[in-house]
C-alpha cells in the first residue's frame, strides 16, 4: 500500500458541510472528458445535462428580465424548477432502490474531501456519482486526487475501529457548466439554512 501523503488544500472557495450520497470508480483510463461513462449514469442524463447547460447560458436573460418584468421572470424561474424536478425524478426512476447519503463531506464549488476507509494516490483520476439533498439533485463527474492522509483510529467516521481511515481530498477535473451552476446554488442555499438554523438557535445563559 502507497504510504499516504498530504497536500495543503485551496482555500478561494467557500466549504459547506454536507451528506451526501457518494460513489466512486478509478477511472483507469484517466479521461477527465469522459462524462458519457461515469459511473451509475442514466441514459437520460445528457439530455438533462443539456437542460442544465441551457438555463446556466441563459442565467443573464434572466437577470434582465427581473429588472424589466419581475412577474415574467418569477414565472420562467418556476418552469425551471418545475423542468429540474421533472429531470430528477427521472433520473430516480432509473434507480433500482431508494440511496440515502451515506458520507459527510466538506464541499466547496473547486471540490470535497470525505474519510473513506481506501486510500487513494494523489492524481488519480476518479469517477463520481454524487446526490445532493434535499432536492435529490443527481451529479456525475470526474475528479481527481489532491491528497490523502492517513487518519488515527478513533475518528467518529471509522465504521470498524480495527480499519484504518483516509482523509482525501478531491478537485473537480470534469464538471460541466450545468451542473457547476447547480451545485453553486446547492452551497448558497445551505449556506444560508445553516445560517437560518444558527440564528434560530436560543441563546443559553
Amino acid at each position: 500500500m502507497t504510504k499516504a501523503t498530504h497536500h495543503p488544500e485551496r482555500r478561494r472557495f467557500f466549504r459547506i458541510e454536507d451528506k451526501v450520497y457518494l460513489q466512486l470508480e478509478a477511472d483507469e483510463q484517466g479521461d477527465s472528458t469522459a462524462a458519457s461513462e461515469n459511473i451509475g449514469e442514466s441514459s437520460f442524463y445528457p439530455y438533462i445535462n443539456e437542460f442544465r447547460t441551457i438555463s446556466a447560458e441563459s442565467k443573464h436573460h434572466l437577470h434582465l428580465a427581473e429588472n424589466t418584468d419581475p412577474h415574467l421572470a418569477a414565472y420562467l424561474q418556476a418552469l425551471n424548477r418545475k423542468i429540474e424536478c421533472l429531470a430528477q425524478a427521472i433520473l430516480f426512476s432509473q434507480e433500482e432502490q431508494s440511496l440515502e447519503a451515506n458520507h459527510v463531506i466538506q464541499l466547496s464549488e473547486g471540490g470535497f474531501s470525505v474519510f473513506l476507509e481506501q486510500p487513494y494516490e494523489p492524481g488519480q483520476k476518479i469517477k463520481c456519482k454524487m446526490i445532493l439533498y434535499p432536492n435529490n439533485h443527481i451529479i456525475f463527474f470526474t475528479s481527481e486526487v489532491i491528497y490523502c492522509q492517513q487518519q488515527p483510529h478513533s475518528t467518529p467516521y471509522t465504521s470498524s475501529p480495527m480499519k484504518p481511515l483516509y482523509r482525501v481530498g478531491f478537485e473537480f477535473a470534469h464538471l460541466n457548466e450545468g451542473d457547476s451552476q447547480l451545485l453553486a446554488r446547492h452551497i448558497i442555499n445551505k449556506q444560508a439554512s445553516q445560517r437560518r438554523q444558527s440564528a434560530e438557535k436560543p441563546i443559553t445563559q
